[in-house]
């Protein structure tokens, strides 16, 4: 989008009205009603914030660790939403006036509103300190929009001196900056949630604040490249493969940002009206497998919990979009890292009138993603293509995912506990990140690598009473004695049961080791396998030709809970040059 279509949209508007009403409709809506009440429960029981001090901040670079110094981080927005919001509804009670107050000259006060593990140029080399104050990452892009949003609901009931400090500090550290075309910022060529959440929060914050049509023309301009850069992440068929937490996130920011963006301009520029949008749109309902449990593949998670007014906005705009059940909505604190602007539009954007999703579901094939998703009457079989180079990747080309009677049995761990060595050059030694930790072979000693050059190749599929799916795989190890490794997975959906067979060719006799994972319990039954979750099972039959040894693998997940996973190997006993590995799964 050039800058004259830009300044013809701004044109065609007007400034947004600054002010939020709290409509006392609201009250009527149990939803609203449940989430004021968790608040006002929840600011009986406000403890004393937390320094971000010096021996906090440097912790990244001493130790790794992220999680110290942005708990305290997260603590000060928690507090800000919680506050805002509180005040916004009763104006007139001065104790929450006062914490308001206080908690946004806090953060106004903060040395630098990004955080450590963020202070990088785009070569991810660390920045010198002396760039770090005008560093923008994710949490500076929305603790401005937080703060400007903050002001547009409560500035009539704040001191003046709050709103001025305020509104300086968002001038210097947001809008300044962004106008400076001699600074460039990572996120700008970052192709996943980076570019849409820093870029939408940034033109939020230029929407609302700048009057000048040239300025925010220019500040519009850079904001929208960032969106375009986040749009072209996508493929056809819409799908995040970082998960549906990185969809919501992601995608909520831009909705915001392309709601602003089309009020502003008097529907002139309006994102909502291009069809990769709706597409992107329709796949949160893709997701969710059954119930609450989600696709994990990457750093994804296998429970999700929607943003409620995002999804309602998102079905207003495309009636095709289909709302998971009210129970797995997320309340309005639940996201640990306070997204101010989401947690603002769950109340905002509900409509008590729109209604919700059956669990039936469709099987559907998406293409760009090479995402498999198999719904049968007792089995839930996703697949994946893809290539190791993806966002927030994980080693798993040709991975799978199994729910029997909506219960995960062979399962994909997600994202690990983020640390500065999550994502460095040490990523895929990390076990949830190697494809060890996934469900695909250890082939001729060797497992697979990280890289777009290594992925899947010759993807089929096929769907009716027998729903396949079939790829090539040599290309994502590095063993050159591998000539071919075809993968095929059927589910029949009207015998209710799995067949997986993999087919590998060698240059020469080289060995198998193939790999299930569950977080539940395995034992071994002759040469056959009984894997148990609660009241179901799952059994996985195999012929005499294998060793079968159950190994444990404790790692950290993203919540820093230690787990267990559970790992059944399967090695063919016999060397050969054409193996076949088949397994029968009931």
């Amino acid at each position: 989008m050039n800058k004259s279509e830009i300044l013809k949209g701004i044109q065609n508007g007007e400034a947004l009205p600054f002010k939020i009403a709290y409509h006392e409709t609201y009250n009527q809506i149990p939803y609203i009603r449940q989430q004021f009440q968790l608040l006002e429960e929840t600011e009986k029981e406000q403890e004393e914030i937390k320094s971000l001090s010096y021996d906090k901040f440097k912790l990244f670079w001493e130790t790794g660790d992220r999680s110290i110094y942005q708990d305290a981080y997260y603590a000060k927005r928690k507090r800000l939403l919680l506050y805002a919001m509180l005040l916004w509804r009763r104006h007139e009670n001065l104790h929450y006036k006062h914490e308001l107050e206080n908690v946004l000259w806090d953060i106004c006060s903060e040395p630098v509103w990004a955080l450590p593990a963020h202070f990088t140029d785009k070569e991810g080399k660390d920045l010198p300190f002396e760039k770090y104050e005008g560093q923008i990452d994710l949490f500076a892009a929305e603790t401005g929009f937080a703060i400007a949003e903050t002001l547009r609901m409560c500035e009539p009931f704040l001191s003046k001196r709050c709103i001025e400090f305020a509104r300086i500090q968002l001038n210097k550290r947001i809008i300044e900056p962004f106008l400076d075309g001699n600074q460039f910022y990572p996120f700008e060529i970052r192709a996943n949630n980076w570019a849409a959440v820093c870029g939408g929060a940034l033109g939020c914050v230029g929407i609302l604040l700048l009057k000048d049509e040239e300025k925010l023309t220019n500040f519009l301009h850079r904001a929208i490249s960032c969106i375009e850069v986040y749009l072209q992440s996508f493929g056809e068929d819409g799908v995040c493969v970082e998960g549906v937490d990185y969809w919501s996130y992601g995608f909520g920011f831009f909705v915001c940002f392309a709601d602003y963006l089309k009020q502003r301009t008097n529907g002139q520029l309006n994102f909502f009206r291009d069809k990769k949008v709706e597409q992107i749109a329709l796949n949160q309902q893709a997701y969710y497998l059954v119930g609450n449990h989600t696709i994990s593949f990457a750093d994804g998670r296998d429970e999700g919990r929607y943003r409620i007014g995002l999804s309602m906005y998102l079905k207003k705009c495309y009636p095709a979009v289909q709302l998971p059940p009210l129970q797995y909505a997320q309340s309005i604190l639940e996201d640990t890292c306070y997204r101010f602007c989401l947690a603002l539009r769950d109340i905002l954007w509900y409509d008590p009138n729109i209604g919700w999703q059956g669990d039936k579901k469709q099987s559907v094939w998406l293409s760009q993603a090479q995402w498999f998703l198999s719904h049968g009457n007792t089995f839930i079989l996703v697949a994946k293509g893809g290539h190791n180079g993806e966002s927030h990747n994980h080693n798993d080309c040709g991975s799978f995912i199994l729910y029997k009677n909506g219960v995960p049995m062979l399962e994909d761990l997600g994202a690990g506990l983020y640390n500065a060595d999550y994502f460095s050059n040490k990523r895929y030694d990390i076990f949830v990140n190697a494809s060890r930790s996934h469900n695909v072979p250890i082939v001729a000693g060797t497992e697979q690598r990280a890289g777009k050059e290594y992925g899947a190749q010759n993807v089929l599929v096929n769907f009716g009473t027998i729903e396949t799916f079939q790829a090539e795989l040599q290309s994502c190890y590095p063993s050159y004695n591998l000539e071919s490794f075809v993968r095929r997975i059927k589910h029949n959906i009207e015998e209710n049961y799995i067949e997986l067979e993999d087919l590998f060719k060698f240059n020469k006799p080289d060995v198998i080791q193939e790999r299930f994972i569950s977080r539940s319990p395995i034992n071994i039954e002759g040469t056959s396998v009984v894997i148990k979750n609660g009241k179901e099972e799952l059994k996985l039959y195999f012929d005499e030709g294998y060793d079968l040894q159950v190994l444990k693998e404790e790692y950290e997940n993203h919540k820093m809970e230690e787990c267990i996973a559970y790992i059944l190997q399967a090695s063919k006993k016999d060397k050969g040059n054409n193996v076949c590995c088949r397994v029968l799964i009931k």
